[in-house]
C-alpha cells in the first residue's frame, strides 16, 4: 500500500509539474503575442512621423498607443502570474513566477525609458506646435 501512495504522489506531482509548464508556456504566449504589437507600433510611428512633424496628432496617438503596449508588457513581467488552465483551478492556484534581479532591473529601466521618451515626444510636438 505504502509503495501505491508513493507512485500516486510522483504521479501527483508529475500531473502538477506539466499543468505549471503549460501555464508557464501560456503566459510566455501572452508576452510574446504583447512583444509582436510593441514591435508592429513601432512601424505605426515610423511612418507617423514621416514627414517630419506633419502629423502631430497622429505621433501623439501612436507615442500612447506604444506606452500602453510596453505597459502591458512591463507588468507581464514585473507581476508574472501564472493563470489558472483549467475550469477546476481556482484562484487560489495562481502562482507567481519569481524573476530574477537583474530581469527586475532592466524591465525597471525600460519602463523609466519609456516614460522619459513619451515626454520628451509631448515635449518636441508642444515645441512643434508654438512655432506653427
Amino acid at each position: 500500500i505504502i509503495q501505491i501512495t508513493d507512485e500516486t504522489d510522483d504521479e501527483t506531482k508529475k500531473e502538477q509539474q506539466q499543468r505549471r509548464n503549460k501555464a508557464i508556456l501560456a503566459w510566455m504566449n501572452r508576452l510574446h503575442s504583447s512583444a509582436r504589437k510593441v514591435g508592429d507600433g513601432v512601424t505605426e510611428l515610423g511612418m507617423t512621423m514621416y514627414p517630419p512633424m506633419q502629423d502631430l496628432d497622429g505621433i501623439l496617438k501612436q507615442v500612447a498607443v506604444q506606452k500602453e503596449a510596453l505597459d502591458v508588457i512591463h507588468e507581464m513581467i514585473l507581476d508574472a502570474i501564472l493563470l489558472p488552465l483549467e475550469e477546476e483551478d481556482t484562484q487560489e492556484q495562481q502562482e507567481i513566477i519569481s524573476m530574477t534581479e537583474e530581469v527586475t532591473e532592466l524591465a525597471g529601466k525600460i519602463r523609466n525609458a519609456s516614460l522619459m521618451r513619451e515626454k520628451e515626444v509631448k515635449d518636441a510636438v508642444a515645441a512643434a506646435l508654438l512655432k506653427r
